[in-house]
């Protein structure tokens, strides 16, 4: 895979170019300059503003990522401006600014709070907008699946299995339960710092919406705060969730939204660790020893998450035994106490 950076127009790779193609004949302008961003997105520079051709999985998804981009975008929801759509292309305005995880990798806590707490706020008007609209009507329903609940509560087990640090006995049908909340909110459910923006002027901007659908919209927040790319930052975020739950709760957790966010979050976190460690297989930088812990450099986000889901997991009722095992966690991959 090419890596990302700035190219002349004659030595773009072969996504680039296609987008390059689409993206002149639409605009009726040729690009001076082809910006890799990631595997599917690409810059285009025509001169006066950069616009932004991102691939989906297929022409359908696109359609309907683009239906849901012009209805948040046209009621004023905090999402790019969308210029085109063809084929699997979608094409939008470009936003100034930098990915919210450069912004809290840079940031101090307090600065970091006040990113986290716009993000939140942004959210909440897309959410806002997807009520007013009747988006949420028109959503399918996602993580509601049998499958997909056994498989959350299972994931702390199957991770101390493969971690020779077993999970303790935990109330799984009770988590699970508490879990399988079908609520009827429009929600980005991937809504992971790296698909925000984060803008000079202090504000933040939601892109991508391949995965939305409908369930609660606290599980947006559950997404935001477990994600391994923020740090760990006990004081803010006890005050970002003091502060910010209540406008995301529905009012139909049997447990409250805050026990609700503790429990998915402790669940998301062990996924997430579970999905790194696969990638770091794949990569060939896995090098963990049953007994004596991880040798070398652990990555910074084996510390976010541990410390965090053991955090959270001593918040829960459900979760509560798992405090203890996600200490014995970290300190096995991160070589102190978490």
């Amino acid at each position: 895979m090419l890596a990302s950076g700035r190219t002349t127009v004659g030595t773009v790779d072969d996504l680039a170019h296609s987008a390059q193609l689409i993206g002149e004949r639409l605009f009726g302008r040729k690009a001076a300059t082809v910006v890799r961003r990631d595997p599917v997105t690409i810059e285009l520079d025509f001169g006066d503003e950069p616009i932004v051709a991102r691939r989906c999985r297929s022409p359908e998804a696109a359609a309907v990522e683009a239906e849901v981009a012009t209805v948040l975008g046209s009621n004023g929801a905090p999402v790019p401006k969308l210029l085109a759509c063809e084929g699997p292309w979608l094409f939008e305005r470009a936003e100034p600014g930098a990915s919210l995880v450069e912004r809290l990798a840079d940031a101090v806590e307090a600065e970091g709070e006040r990113w986290l707490y716009l993000a939140l706020q942004a959210l909440t008007r897309i959410h806002s907008v997807a009520a007013a609209t009747g988006l949420a009507e028109r959503a399918f329903p996602i993580g509601a699946s049998a499958g997909w609940l056994d498989d959350m509560v299972a994931a702390p087990e199957r991770l101390g299995s493969f971690l020779a640090i077993p999970c303790p006995p935990f109330d799984r049908a009770g988590a699970r339960a508490a879990l399988d909340v079908k609520g009827p909110s429009f929600i980005k459910w991937d809504a992971e710092p790296a698909t925000a923006l984060a803008r000079p002027d202090w504000s933040v901007v939601w892109r991508g919406f391949a995965h939305c659908g409908r369930r609660n919209r606290i599980d947006d927040v559950v997404t935001l705060l477990a994600d391994e790319r923020v740090p760990d930052w006990p004081t803010a975020e006890r005050r970002l969730i003091e502060r910010q739950t209540k406008f995301f709760d529905e009012r139909h957790y049997p447990e409250g939204a805050e026990a609700y966010l503790r429990l998915a979050g402790v669940l998301r976190a062990t996924v997430r660790l579970s999905g790194l460690i696969k990638e770091m297989l794949k990569q060939g930088e896995w090098n963990y020893l049953a007994g004596h812990g991880f040798q070398g450099r652990p990555p910074p986000a084996f510390a976010h998450l541990c410390r965090r889901a053991a955090r959270w997991a001593e918040a829960a009722p459900l979760t509560r035994p798992l405090g203890p095992w996600w200490r014995e966690v970290g300190y096995a991959l991160v070589g102190e106490r978490v």
